[in-house]
């Protein structure tokens, strides 16, 4: 096959747009990472084993150094014991999609939870606002916005109650009666 000159420059002219364009793509996906943070969390977490009971006892320190480009109002909280709180949890309803209903028809006691939090943040007393319908999930409200590169500290004391239908990696047996601290 022959080509003229005019068709070379027609497909000298696509393959520099092409270029372009994957030029355009790859400053893009730099200018992207370049923006990439991630925040940073050191915990320190004192707790005590009611092996009876099957309960947790403690308190949490985290100090959260904010890494973001942005001015923090609140702070995202995972509170995953709840998961485990009720049956219409994100939990409950994907072991109930899975047809797994060990964990719906369970009874009121069997479930787990975390309870008794009172959130500080520098020694001073914040609100911890649930969203709707997902007792796992919160927000804690910041009475002082976190400025990027500042770092606080948030306390809370808690307590977790073990749901029979999660073992953590400390409990070993199908009735939770023996425990044992994995390294």
């Amino acid at each position: 096959m022959t080509t003229t000159k005019n068709e070379n420059h027609v497909l000298a002219d696509l393959c520099f747009f092409l270029i372009f364009l994957f030029s355009l793509h790859l400053e893009r996906s730099f200018a992207q990472q370049k923006n990439y943070f991630q925040q940073i969390v050191d915990y320190k977490i004192e707790v005590t084993l009611d092996d009876e009971n099957h309960l947790l006892q403690g308190k949490i320190s985290m100090q959260y150094t904010n890494k973001s480009p942005d001015v923090l109002d609140r702070i995202g909280m995972h509170l995953w014991p709840n998961a485990f709180s009720n049956k219409n949890t994100e939990f409950g309803k994907q072991k109930l999609l899975h047809r797994k209903t060990k964990f719906y028809d369970a009874k009121s006691d069997e479930l787990g939870s975390i309870q008794n939090l009172r959130f500080t943040v520098d020694k001073d007393e914040v609100r911890l606002e649930y969203l709707k319908n997902k007792p796992d999930q919160a927000w804690l409200y910041l009475k002082n916005p976190l400025l990027p590169g500042n770092t606080i500290i948030i306390e809370t004391p808690f307590t977790v109650k073990n749901s029979r239908f999660i073992q953590p990696s400390w409990a070993c047996g199908s009735d939770l009666s023996n425990y044992s601290m994995v390294s």
